[in-house]
C-alpha cells in the first residue's frame, strides 16, 4: 500500500525506513515492533498506546452489545 514499503536487511541486520514513512507514523526515537502474520509493523510508542486504547474501547462496546 501507499503507507508501506518493502525493505531488505543490510549486511548488519538493519533496515532503513524512508523519512516520509517515519514522519507519517510520528516516529522520532523509540518504536514498538508488532507482529502481523507474515510481516511486522513499526509503531511510535505513543500512537500504538492510543490505538490499543481505542481498540479496547471498541471491543468492550461490542461485547456489551452481544451480551458479554
Amino acid at each position: 500500500g501507499a503507507r508501506s514499503d518493502l525493505v531488505a536487511w543490510d549486511p548488519h541486520g538493519r533496515i532503513r525506513i524512508k523519512d516520509e514513512l517515519l514522519d507519517l507514523a510520528g516516529i522520532r526515537e523509540e518504536v514498538w515492533l508488532v507482529g502481523a502474520l507474515d510481516r511486522f509493523e513499526i509503531w511510535s510508542v505513543e500512537r500504538y498506546k492510543q490505538a490499543q486504547a481505542s481498540d479496547q474501547a471498541s471491543f468492550e462496546e461490542a461485547a456489551r452489545y452481544v451480551g458479554f
